[in-house]
């Protein structure tokens, strides 16, 4: 199984990949930049575990940024890698209401893997 995860320099990524080491399972750090398909690995993974993400306490983020970061930086996931199955991190703020910026941002990816079968959403707390 070829296993690609993005964010792995997030505290979430660096805790799976050494997790993931510490088990010797197999992976590849996306060294790309989520938002420039030309800068994607040449890479078939069979899974995507997609953990990067703008979030709200690394930083003044417009509305903008989060959606073209979280939201096209999603959906640039699903087609160079339309092969694999993704496992989106998502959060629970999609739950709480009014939606922030970021919580929009996150429902909209969320809607973009759940047209897909067989992807995972997992939402953490924030």
């Amino acid at each position: 199984m070829r296993l690609l995860i993005t964010g792995y320099r997030g505290f979430i990524g660096k805790n799976l990949c050494q997790l993931l080491k510490k088990a010797n399972v197999e992976f590849t750090e996306f060294t790309g930049d989520i938002v420039d398909l030309n800068s994607f690995p040449n890479l078939k993974p069979d899974i995507v575990i997609h953990l990067a993400s703008l979030i709200t306490h690394t930083g003044n983020w417009t509305a903008q940024e989060y959606t073209r970061v979280n939201v096209d930086g999603t959906a640039n996931l699903l087609t160079a890698y339309n092969d694999a199955k993704l496992v989106y991190i998502s959060t629970t703020d999609v739950t709480k209401y009014p939606l922030t910026a970021y919580a929009q941002s996150k429902k909209e990816a969320e809607n973009k893997v759940k047209k897909i079968p067989g992807n995972l959403i997992i939402r953490l707390p924030s």
